[in-house]
């Protein structure tokens, strides 16, 4: 007997579990990315600058980093959504 929880029906999308999670993890990274460009730590005396080796430092550059391939990676995965979905004039 099959489980009808599991079971897809009729009519129903099937959902990108994976791609959404992927989504989410990429507005994370980009929340990062505006808090380290935004935050003044990325200014002539801000604290990245004042000790470029720590590794405090480290961290929140690589944070600006990640953040930047993070928007990238969302820009395409919205894209994609936007290209399965089916639009209608209604």
């Amino acid at each position: 007997m099959r489980n009808p929880l599991t079971a897809p029906q009729p009519g129903k999308k099937k959902r990108d579990s994976n791609l959404e999670l992927f989504r989410i993890i990429t507005m994370f990274l980009i929340v990062l990315h505006h808090y380290v460009v935004n935050s003044g730590l990325t200014d002539a005396g801000g604290a990245i600058y004042s000790d470029p080796l720590s590794w405090r430092s480290l961290f929140l550059l690589l944070l600006g980093a990640w953040g930047k391939i993070g928007i990238n990676c969302f820009l395409m995965i919205t894209g994609y959504f936007m290209c399965k979905s089916e639009i209608t004039t209604k």
